[in-house]
């Protein structure tokens, strides 16, 4: 079995997976920039519930994707809702 990606806009994506407030006070309240902070996240909600804001692969932007990846990656979320371990999401703005 192969796995599609899907494509969506940040708006759609928002209201399907609901981003959590994570970094209170920070520039951006729903992201945290340190990979070991992030990682702590991770363990405690769930690898399926992680996201990375990450430099698109064509050098075009930024691209949200599900998972955590650290090469290339700016920042990241965690969602109250999960993905499945089958799914491949690419989010643009």
């Amino acid at each position: 079995m192969s796995i599609a990606t899907t494509e969506m806009k940040y708006t759609d994506w928002a209201e399907k997976f609901q981003p959590k407030e994570i970094n209170a006070g920070g520039e951006n309240p729903l992201m945290v920039e340190d990979e070991f902070q992030a990682e702590e996240l991770m363990l405690d909600a769930g690898e399926q519930y992680i996201w990375t804001l990450k430099y698109a692969d064509e050098g075009e932007g930024e691209v949200l994707v599900n998972g955590f990846w650290s090469v290339g990656c700016i920042g990241f979320y965690i969602t109250e809702q999960p993905f499945g371990l089958d799914d491949d999401f690419v989010i643009t703005k």
